[in-house]
């Protein structure tokens, strides 16, 4: 009975160690598959972001324009020789459509990567 009930046991823990092997190389192929899906998204953001930013430092710097521009003007004939040309360059902010736009579409990225994650975090709760 002892010999029966070990090698039972010895079944058992080989059918556990299968288990947990295949286990390991699922969540292997899991983090591969994660991986390509968030650099690609680290790469659009960093991208988006740097766009955004070189836009908003265009127009963070119109009130400053508008300030040295209205010094000493007090007329309305000094006003109509204000120079707007300064102020109309901060304004051309250039596409913020486009980088915005890439941000939206990064969702498409982070559903792959969702669905990989929850179909294994399903395998390693069914484990």
């Amino acid at each position: 009975v002892a010999a029966w009930y070990g090698g039972e046991v010895a079944k058992k823990l080989q059918g556990v160690s299968e288990e947990t092997s295949g286990l390991v190389t699922m969540m292997k192929k899991m983090a591969a598959d994660v991986q390509k899906p968030m650099k690609d998204l680290a790469e659009g953001l960093e991208k988006a972001v740097q766009q955004l930013e070189a836009s908003a430092q265009s127009l963070a710097k119109l009130p400053k324009l508008i300030e040295q521009e209205l010094q000493g003007k007090d007329s309305p004939d000094d006003v109509a020789s204000i120079n707007t040309e300064p102020m109309k360059k901060a304004l051309a902010v250039g596409d913020l459509d486009g980088p915005l736009s890439a941000i939206g579409g990064m969702k498409d990225l982070l559903d792959g990567a969702i669905g990989v994650l929850r179909n294994g975090a399903e395998t390693l709760e069914t484990f």
